[in-house]
């Protein structure tokens, strides 16, 4: 008969909101081996035992939650997000205080080591116009005390910089020794960081010293109870400003408390603002959708045959913006999509939609070009014609997984559950370690409150990602690695 770890999965819950349902046990334990090692126990489960029974110290258990959170992270990730502050939301909020003297104040949420904190503060930074008599002011909250010591020292290896931008070392950083860069003191100066238990509403509305204009809270609610994840939004949005913006991860946006908020369509990431404020700016809204990356090599073309090829029942040609525009010829096709794929790769959407019109309308069935339209247009939040560039690209290629996949994203948004679901089959019958297929699975079964089958399909996940070296970008995943979204759905846990 297996340990019953229970009584100390509650006191998790009841002390930081952590969600360890049985199916996750096994992950518990190998978190819990360097805790239970620094707090002097023989192995993981007779720690677990020990403080399921006899309620731990506050030492104890701040070396427990160090252990069990997720501290690890880097500058300006999921850079969409970054994008969308610079040149749209700091610009918006200008725009309504009408050029008056004022503070831009954000909020990082579970901000780990920093690295968040201080890119949102480069990011606002970058964003006032010269003479702007603005002011900026970022605060970072963590439950782990260690990792916000971290981040007040503003000390990184290059690690924390993978993927950032080339300019953000040498702009914002100093050498601070071998494999070291420290943040420079004019945005240090910008950045308070505090320790506060998110689910603790009157430490996080202390720590954010009255209303927020942005607040990032990304890649914690995967980690939460229902019921703490809605008392975490439910204090978010008493410190969010009436014309605030919300930054969640892509993989967050099916938490039933963000219906508190509205999404922004045509975000290229995961946006939310106020329902009030969103009825005055009378913005569009709708869950944004994340693409897939790459093109992926066809398995064969037997699978045509299947029902893969049930997804894309029309040839008809997809309508191009700019259609009138000079038209590539030759070898010039492939310039176009390597140009397009860079540009969907630094989250210029639009841009890479106008590259692509001149080809689409010199070759209306091109399937690469379809598929980097349907991509460029889902991240804008047009699921109708990406959907249609979707099928497009589909009919000419049923056996493109990435391809399949967006087609699950894209019906996903539109509320299809079911033919989401059977277009995540299709992915991992063409590609079967295409392991955010499984993490869409995951999820669906999540919301329908089917666990067993989201455990199996949780647990092939994380197979498929262990499969792969740390620092692959896993297909589908926006730039994501292996490593970062094995960290996700395995908790972190030593192996």
């Amino acid at each position: 008969m297996s340990a019953d770890f229970t009584p100390f999965c509650d006191l998790l819950a009841r002390a930081a909101g952590l969600h360890y349902p049985r199916e996750k046990w096994d992950d518990l334990r190998r978190q819990m081996r360097p805790a239970a090692r620094e707090l002097g126990y023989a192995d993981a489960e007779q720690c677990i035992l020990a403080l399921g029974e006899t309620p731990p110290s506050p030492a104890q258990l701040g070396v427990v939650l160090h252990h069990l959170t997720i501290g690890e992270s880097y500058f300006f990730r999921d850079p969409a997000s970054f994008t969308y502050l610079q040149q749209h939301v700091v610009p918006d909020l200008l725009r309504r205080r009408g050029g008056a003297a004022t503070t831009i104040t954000v909020l990082s949420a579970g901000c780990s080591q920093g690295q968040e904190a201080y890119s949102a503060a480069i990011a606002v930074q970058r964003a006032l116009p010269a003479g702007s008599r603005c002011t900026v002011s970022v605060v970072g909250a963590d439950l782990d005390e260690a990792a916000v010591r971290t981040a007040e020292r503003g000390v990184y290896t290059s690690w924390s910089f993978r993927g950032a931008p080339e300019w953000l070392l040498s702009q914002y950083f100093l050498p601070h020794g071998p494999d070291r860069y420290e943040i420079i003191p004019a945005i240090r100066a910008l950045v308070t960081f505090r320790r506060a238990n998110l689910i603790d509403a009157a430490a996080v509305r202390g720590v954010a010293g009255g209303s927020a204009d942005v607040v990032f809270c990304r890649n914690v609610m995967l980690y939460l109870t229902p019921e703490a994840n809605d008392r975490v939004l439910s204090t978010l949005e008493t410190v969010l400003a009436d014309d605030g913006t919300l930054f969640v991860s892509p993989t967050e946006t099916g938490v039933p408390g963000l219906s508190r908020f509205c999404p922004v369509r045509g975000a290229g990431t995961a946006v939310f603002i106020k329902k009030a404020s969103f009825a005055e700016a009378g913005r569009q809204a709708a869950s944004p959708v994340r693409p897939a990356r790459r093109r992926a090599a066809s398995p064969g073309a037997a699978v045509a045959r299947r029902r893969a090829a049930g997804a894309a029942p029309s040839s008809a040609r997809v309508p191009v913006d700019g259609e009138r525009r000079r038209r590539p010829r030759g070898d010039a096709f492939d310039e176009v999509l390597t140009e397009a794929r860079g540009l969907l790769e630094r989250g210029e959407y639009r841009e890479a939609e106008e590259r692509l019109a001149p080809l689409l309308a010199a070759q209306p069935d091109h399937s690469g070009a379809l598929a980097l339209a349907a991509r460029a247009w889902a991240d804008r939040g047009l699921l109708q014609k990406a959907r249609d560039a979707c099928r497009a690209a589909l009919r000419a290629d049923p056996t493109d997984a990435e391809q399949q996949y967006l087609w699950a994203m894209i019906h996903l948004e539109l509320g299809d559950a079911e033919e989401a679901a059977a277009a995540l089959r299709r992915t991992l019958y063409l590609d079967g370690g295409f392991a955010l297929a499984y993490c869409g699975l995951d999820a669906l079964a999540r919301s329908q409150g089917r666990l067993e089958e989201a455990s199996r399909q949780r647990a092939r996940a994380v197979a498929a990602l262990r499969a792969l070296p740390a620092d692959a970008v896993v297909r589908g995943g926006a730039g994501t690695r292996a490593g970062e979204l094995l960290a996700m759905m395995a908790s972190g846990g030593e192996a």
